[in-house]
């Protein structure tokens, strides 16, 4: 049950990136795929700390990443963000 559970969230997960990486060409930005990644989680509502642990890296680490998100966006914010994220999600 848990094996199909976690099948179900990474087809999801992977099927939110490939929406966003499209939507962000689409709109002319461009973030890394690492970049993506976190966007992604961070559209599921992960913390930063838990988005380092699904990605193997420092929350030091994802902080650097978000903080690049934020000057690509121009937005201080981290509900901002996402709801832009959202925004470009239902764009397609």
């Amino acid at each position: 049950m848990s094996r199909i559970l976690s099948k179900h969230i990474m087809e999801r997960q992977f099927n939110k990136r490939e929406i966003l990486e499209n939507s962000l060409q689409n709109s002319s930005l461009e973030l890394s795929n690492r970049e993506i990644d976190i966007a992604v989680l961070m559209v599921e509502g992960f913390s930063n700390k838990h988005i380092a642990q699904r990605l193997f890296l420092s929350e030091g680490t994802i902080k650097n990443y978000i903080s690049g998100i934020y000057q690509t966006f121009g937005i201080h914010n981290r509900k901002q963000l996402i709801s832009c994220f959202r925004q470009l999600l239902d764009k397609n």
